[in-house]
């Protein structure tokens, strides 16, 4: 048999040791590679969601912001949103940085990274052509003639521009080197406002006469400025628009059951040729908004809080809502029932505002509502020794008014939806600017107004699309 000489022996395990060690140090590289780029994923990730988090939150308290702009105004409804700055007043009035872009705020967060939200307001005179085509495309709306209502400021959509961004000088804009943008957010929302109108100036409104019961223990008082119950002529303005719908069109006779001496005020019992009373003739909006706006929604009876006094706009989405002597009604506001409403003997209730009830309501002593019941089916009131009482105070519903009839969010807050802004945007830009359109341009564009052009702008909501 043939003999390796030992030399080629040695030569060949020392190939082998090689190898090995080559693909060891291979499988180590593949592993602190495939470490390195998790690790930078991951960190990017982080990154990227902090950036979105905090732009977020910051888009959330521009619009927050603009909310109580709208509600501070002494003008009501708002027709024009456009907030000030004058130094030069007694106070100064500082409700922006920026009064021609509209609500402007910029903070430090931490270090160089700095917070800034914009919320640009309508103004169609902008002599800066790039930053009014920019404006078009975020601006606040009134919204009022779109949503229905016969007056304007009802309705607002409001839009909040975020920014965080690294500050390098504090002598340039933000968005300009060496100063850079991190992340983009564009939050929108609707707000709107309560024109509250009952049909009449009545203690109780009633919607079907016929199936109205004022019992003896009974107290409807008009006052000497109202009457005590207004209700619909039925013969000639049959129910077409019920929520819900009820049977039935036009009735050939109108008979209130009404107990002697029960109703008084300027009249006590008073037909309308004209009654409006659908939610969106009383309160301005649709049911759909109302609930939206809702201090307190309730769509289940158990959740709604006992014990405790009702605030605000309490919208009950329930088929029967019942009030007992363990669980009176107490409060003030508005309270709207989308079903029957039944406040039950000896609860001892107390309400002031706006009771409305698209099904049947009963009242059983002892009782007491001030300012208004609108009701749009049966209508049943009695008492035993104690009573019912039904008392029109026009200075309650003024106070409902002027606390729940204020600017609400009608519609949730969500992400604008900007990918027509966006391409909108790209699109101006290739037509002002041949060739990159990425590159800022920090020329001046007007005689009197130094600005940013579209390239800058359109730069702007580029970054959006980087961190959704």
């Amino acid at each position: 048999m043939e003999q390796v000489p030992a030399s080629r022996a040695s030569n060949e395990r020392g190939t082998i040791l090689v190898l090995a060690l080559f693909f060891v140090i291979f499988a180590v590289g593949l592993v602190l590679t495939g470490s390195d780029s998790m690790k930078a994923t991951l960190e990017r990730t982080s990154v990227g969601l902090n950036v979105n988090g905090h732009a977020n939150q910051f888009a959330r308290a521009g619009l927050i912001e603009a909310i109580r702009w709208f509600r501070q105004q002494s003008t009501q409804p708002v027709v024009s949103f456009d907030p000030q700055r004058d130094m030069s007043a007694t106070p100064p009035i500082l409700e922006t940085i920026d009064p021609d872009i509209g609500i402007v705020r910029e903070f430090r967060i931490q270090g160089n990274v700095w917070g800034r939200y914009e919320i640009w307001k309508p103004w169609d005179e902008d002599p800066v052509a790039e930053r009014l085509a920019f404006r078009k495309k975020v601006q606040c709306e009134d919204l009022s003639a779109t949503r229905g209502m016969g007056t304007s400021g009802g309705t607002w959509r409001l839009r909040c521009v975020s920014y965080l961004f690294d500050r390098r000088d504090d002598e340039v804009d933000f968005d300009l080197e060496p100063n850079s943008i991190l992340g983009v957010q564009i939050l929108e929302t609707e707000v709107s406002r309560l024109f509250i109108s009952p049909p009449g100036m009545a203690a109780i409104n009633a919607g079907d006469p016929n199936s109205v019961s004022i019992g003896a223990g009974s107290q409807i008082l008009g006052g000497s400025k109202a009457v005590g119950v207004l209700y619909r002529d039925v013969i000639n303005d049959p129910r077409t628009d019920l929520l819900p719908a009820a049977p039935g069109g036009a009735a050939s006779s109108i008979a209130l059951s009404v107990s002697s001496g029960a109703v008084s005020g300027a009249s006590s019992l008073v037909r309308a040729n004209i009654y409006r009373d659908t939610p969106k003739q009383v309160f301005g909006v649709k049911v759909e908004e109302l609930r939206s706006m809702a201090s307190l929604y309730v769509s289940d009876v158990k959740n709604l809080p006992r014990g405790q006094a009702l605030k605000g706009i309490v919208f009950a989405d329930v088929p029967a809502l019942e009030f007992d002597a363990k669980n009176p009604l107490r409060g003030s506001g508005l309270l709207f029932v989308n079903g029957d409403l039944t406040i039950g003997a000896g609860s001892n209730s107390f309400f002031s505002g706006i009771v409305y009830v698209t099904g049947e309501i009963e009242v059983v002593a002892p009782a007491e509502i001030r300012g208004t019941i609108i009701g749009r089916d049966k209508i049943v009131t009695s008492g035993s020794g104690d009573y019912v009482k039904v008392e029109y105070d026009q200075s309650v519903l003024d106070a409902v008014q002027r606390d729940v009839g204020t600017y609400r969010i009608s519609r949730a807050i969500r992400r604008a939806q900007l990918g027509s802004i966006a391409s909108s945007m790209t699109s101006m830009v290739s037509e002002e600017t041949p060739g990159d359109t990425s590159t800022i341009d920090t020329s001046t564009t007007d005689t009197s107004t130094s600005t940013t052009t579209t390239s800058r702008f359109s730069s702007r909501l580029s970054r959006f699309s980087r961190y959704r």
